[in-house]
């Protein structure tokens, strides 16, 4: 069968220069409907089938071109994207619009996609969306579609398209990509993981379902009377619908430098005082300073449901624990197996299992109430958002709940960190938080309020709040998770 076809058969009336002048016959392959050689006579990555699709040696060298293993990551690269012809001796083939424009359609000597078509065939069959919107049935048809669109296009002797066609972009066309996509197996959704570049494991393109809320006395639900924000944010997101877990890591008491360690986002650092792990049993540990600030952990609990940390410390699982004596604590680390004996003459890092399992939810973060300072919150909150191994990191900060109008300027400081993502609870509680829990006002609220202060009718001291607090901060947090689209 003869492979060659006319290159003349334009859409839209369009008139570009004759390609090659003859093309060689590929006689061995019986399948193929278009194929384009070089001036050698070498079969180059443009060819169709009489289905109008790549060939699987067309869509073999696609792929590898495209790295659809690695996430297009040679694909895409910014070589490719710049204007203006490559290097004249690298090129096979190329075909240009009637106005001189490159199109994807082009070949590199070796026969291969040039690193140009390949970015373009990655962008236009989206690898790293999973091609959601390119992989549409819509255009695996062999209609003639919507014509105006097109700036080339590539028929077999019998009229029919095949996947050669540029838009007038110089890109695939939607149903040229369609067809790509189709051929390279690509999934029809957006992944929810990506793999990693440096270890074999999956990773959360985004954040969530799941939800962990870090935090002190006031996330613990302290005053409440066993209403805490997280199980009304529970609560609401199950009545929507939806299947997230929301979990409770408050604490009461800590400070943010502890929270943040408890996350794992700046870990307790700890030496043994013997400077090993014994074969069996535990060791007293010291618990280092963290950038100027010791963290003082599992006074009013772990915010899990143990009554002790499990994690790894020098490759050895096993718990910390404390113990009190005289008002003065001791810190213990028990391996959880017997075994050989390991020399820790240095601090090590110290993370806790629980910690470890959330780092792929949404974090709601409220800390600095407890200390040390509020630039300190700030970079303790930056560093457990870092922590989160997803690449879209979606999260929340809580400003601190107690003061007066003195904390604006802190609340402004959070803000400038962390925009929309920032919600000055305070400020909302002195605004509007007794018309939201339908309290009328008192001479003492009203005193409150000129302060600046969370008027103390939803108060139960000078910090924490009565059920209705965190009933409203529950529905604070649902409404912006909304507004964000994360739930």
């Amino acid at each position: 069968m003869k492979t060659a076809v006319e290159l003349d058969r334009w859409i839209d009336g369009r008139q570009v220069e004759q390609l090659q002048a003859a093309l060689p016959t590929i006689d061995s392959v019986e399948d193929i409907a278009f194929g384009v050689v070089d001036k050698d006579g070498r079969r180059t990555w443009l060819e169709s089938d009489k289905a109008g699709r790549p060939t699987e040696r067309a869509t073999d060298l696609i792929a590898t071109a495209v790295d659809i293993k690695g996430r297009a990551a040679t694909a895409v690269q910014d070589a490719g994207l710049a204007p203006g012809p490559p290097a004249a001796e690298s090129l096979a083939f190329a075909v240009v619009d009637a106005e001189n424009r490159r199109t994807w359609l082009e070949a590199g000597k070796d026969g291969r996609p040039t690193a140009r078509a390949a970015s373009l065939i990655a962008e236009a069959v989206d690898i790293d969306g999973a091609a959601a919107a390119a992989v549409d049935t819509a255009g695996l048809g062999n209609g003639d579609g919507e014509a105006s669109g097109l700036a080339f296009a590539v028929c077999d002797k019998d009229g029919r398209r095949t996947w050669l066609e540029a838009g007038l972009d110089g890109k695939p066309t939607l149903r040229a990509a369609s067809l790509l996509g189709s051929m390279l197996n690509l999934p029809s959704e957006v992944p929810a993981q990506y793999r990693s570049t440096y270890a074999a494991t999956a990773v959360k393109i985004a954040c969530g379902p799941d939800i962990i809320c870090w935090g002190d006395s006031m996330t613990a639900g302290a005053g409440g009377n066993g209403t805490t924000y997280p199980n009304v944010l529970q609560s609401l997101l199950a009545a929507a619908g939806s299947s997230a877990t929301v979990r409770n890591a408050g604490v009461g008491g800590e400070s943010s430098v502890t929270i943040t360690a408890r996350s794992g986002a700046n870990p307790f650092i700890l030496l043994p005082t013997t400077g090993e792990i014994p074969a069996s049993g535990g060791v007293t540990v010291s618990l280092e300073a963290i950038n100027g600030y010791a963290p003082a952990p599992l006074f009013q609990g772990t915010g899990t449901p143990g009554t002790s940390f499990s994690g790894y410390l020098a490759g050895v699982l096993g718990t910390l624990s404390r113990s009190e004596t005289d008002g003065v604590s001791t810190y213990t680390f028990t391996r959880s197996t017997a075994g050989a004996a390991v020399s820790v003459a240095r601090p090590q890092p110290f993370r806790t299992l629980f910690s470890e399992a959330r780092r792929e939810d949404i974090q709601i973060i409220w800390i600095g109430q407890n200390g040390p300072g509020n630039a300190r919150a700030i970079q303790d909150a930056r560093a457990i958002i870092n922590h989160c191994k997803a690449l879209d990191k979606r999260y929340l900060v809580i400003s601190k709940p107690g003061g007066t109008s003195a904390a604006d300027v802190d609340d402004a400081a959070f803000f400038a960190e962390f925009g929309r993502r920032f919600i000055p609870i305070r400020q909302y509680m002195v605004r509007f938080g007794l018309a939201d829990a339908g309290i009328e006002p008192t001479e003492g609220d009203l005193t409150d309020i000129a302060a600046g202060t969370v008027p103390r009718s939803i108060r139960v001291d000078s910090v924490h709040w009565i059920a209705a607090g965190y009933t409203i901060l529950g529905n604070l947090i649902y409404q912006r998770l909304n507004e964000l689209g994360w739930v």
